[in-house]
């Protein structure tokens, strides 16, 4: 388990070639594509929208938000937080078919990360490496003007919703 994680987490810092994919069209810097790392990466803070943190209140106080938000810019390219199986590419909201996520589950079925904001690269499923780049950060503004653009991680554990940032972080 810790040698697993101690690969994730160092996967996240391998550098990327310039264009990987033909579809990127985002800003690179000294040769390189600029990559969202979970870790290491800046929270989302407060904005008109709430807070990017894991359990901050939604709508009012009827639900709780189920994820943490990593800022980003349109077109980062997004890294695998895990080894695993890159399963599906799903549409976030019913009625508005712009924004899609995608979901990595590791081998034993036991940890499924979704990524929000997020379209997908390559080949569905596929095997995928902590570190591998999976898909690219889409543009929030259209749909919440004034938002701190971003992508949401949620990790369930057993079927069970956990903070990101603390499971990680033990």
């Amino acid at each position: 388990m810790i040698g697993a994680l101690l690969d994730w987490f160092l996967g996240l810092f391998r550098s990327v070639p310039q264009n990987t994919s033909p579809a990127f069209s985002a800003e690179s810097s000294g040769g390189r594509l600029r990559s969202v790392l979970l870790f290491g990466m800046k929270k989302r803070g407060q904005d008109q929208y709430g807070s990017g943190s894991f359990g901050a209140l939604r709508d009012g106080g009827k639900r709780m938000h189920e994820g943490v938000d990593y800022e980003s810019r349109a077109g980062d390219l997004v890294m695998s937080p895990m080894a695993g199986t890159l399963t599906r590419e799903f549409q976030v909201y019913k009625d508005d078919s712009r924004y899609r996520g995608i979901e990595i589950k590791n081998d034993k079925g036991t940890h499924v990360v979704k990524i929000f904001y997020v379209t997908a690269q390559g080949k569905i499923p596929r095997v995928v490496r902590a570190g591998d780049g999976i898909g690219f950060a889409q543009n929030l503004s259209p749909k919440y003007a004034g938002i701190t653009n971003h992508i949401h991680i949620e990790l369930r554990v057993n079927g069970q919703l956990e903070n990101v940032e603390t499971w990680f972080r033990n």
